[in-house]
């Protein structure tokens, strides 16, 4: 069964990746409605990412792409962000 990888929210995990694959999903099903959506990418949602998602506001959980939205704005690091934390691991 194909199913999209789950996302913990470790800082080892790329959630950049995480949503590109998602999204690659939702278009391979094809999945269109917006509940569909949400139910699904709140299962995919694990460990610390899924305590993150249960705590989210109900406005932010509402739809798919205020969900959306929240997870970028919360996981989703910026790029010079993600380029340090790759250097830090290698100088270490």
């Amino acid at each position: 069964m194909l199913c999209p990888a789950p996302f913990s929210g470790r800082a080892d995990k790329d959630a950049t990746e995480f949503w590109r694959r998602f999204q690659n999903y939702l278009e391979f099903k094809p999945i269109v409605a917006d509940a569909d959506k949400l139910r699904l990418i709140k299962t995919t949602c694990i460990d610390q990412a899924a305590d993150w998602a249960k705590k989210l506001e109900p406005n932010e959980r509402a739809t798919f792409n205020a969900f959306k939205q929240a997870f970028e704005s919360r996981w989703v690091k910026p790029a010079l962000l993600k380029f340090r934390s790759a250097r830090e691991m290698f100088t270490k």
